[in-house]
């Protein structure tokens, strides 16, 4: 049993949707108040407070001195529009940035590391658009609690400056974001294989005086190891010129015998 096929003379429907886009009914509202976007408001200046929540930080890179996060940032001022009652304008967008982060790794790994952001305005200095944070308790801070591989989150702080440039004061927010090294990792790695190996080089002196090759072996061989944790640690960090906690550890300090002599 078959239908019918529609022939080329069936009389045809077509349905016509009127839509209107969202910036077109945004232009019609704005149409006759002289409202530009790509001016200030008003003449004597306006208040932008700023909200920042923390969804993820994704990594940070101790080779490159720098961290990734995803932020949703939170922009608030008022104008005089018939956007809420009050004339205030809230815009909200979500970015991912990557920031710089200050190493100090003189105690590593009992070590805290210390990363920051700016957020100021590009094109307008204080007289024009004032940035402050909003007026809560906490304008930065996390929307769930961040887990990374090998740190915790220690800190964020957030505060405001003045900062002078050629064309006049800008306002600057800092937040700073300060980590926490997780060190068990370390301890298994570097520090308990280094004692075990110091624990297992003393066996050589229990050994006979004869057993020369046996004790070579040992000593090498504990020399070796050492070496070895060290440098696999190492590998995978920043290169200073100052010798880091867990060198020591490893390789006792060298004293400064030129001072001392010069001090006797």
């Amino acid at each position: 049993m078959g239908y019918p096929l529609p022939t080329e003379g069936c009389p045809c429907e077509a349905l016509e949707l009127n839509c209107t886009r969202d910036t077109d009914i945004i232009d019609q509202l704005l149409n006759g108040t002289g409202y530009n976007k790509f001016r200030i408001p008003q003449d004597e200046g306006m208040t932008v407070y700023v909200e920042i929540w923390i969804q993820a930080i994704t990594s940070i890179d101790e080779l490159t001195n720098d961290f990734e996060m995803d932020i949703y940032i939170t922009e608030r001022w008022s104008v005089f529009l018939m956007l809420f009652p009050n004339g205030t304008v809230m815009v909200n967008y979500r970015v991912r940035v990557k920031g710089p982060c200050s190493l100090e790794l003189s105690n590593f790994p009992l070590d805290l590391q210390r990363c920051g952001l700016i957020y100021e305005s590009f094109n307008y200095n204080n007289q024009e658009v004032r940035m402050r944070w909003s007026e809560i308790a906490q304008p930065v801070q996390p929307i769930s609690e961040i887990m990374l591989p090998d740190f915790d989150l220690f800190k964020i702080s957030a505060n405001r400056i003045e900062e002078p440039y050629p064309a006049g004061m800008w306002d600057e927010l800092h937040v700073q974001i300060m980590f926490e090294r997780r060190f068990v990792w370390y301890f298994m790695q570097a520090y308990l294989p280094t004692y075990l190996t110091i624990f297992i080089s003393w066996v050589s002196f229990a050994l006979g005086p004869r057993a020369i090759p046996a004790r070579t072996m040992l000593g090498v061989n504990a020399l070796l190891a050492m070496i070895f944790q060290f440098g696999n640690i190492m590998r995978n960090l920043p290169r200073v010129s100052y010798i880091k906690a867990i060198g020591v550890v490893t390789f006792p300090k060298p004293e400064n015998h030129s001072e001392q002599a010069a001090v006797s």
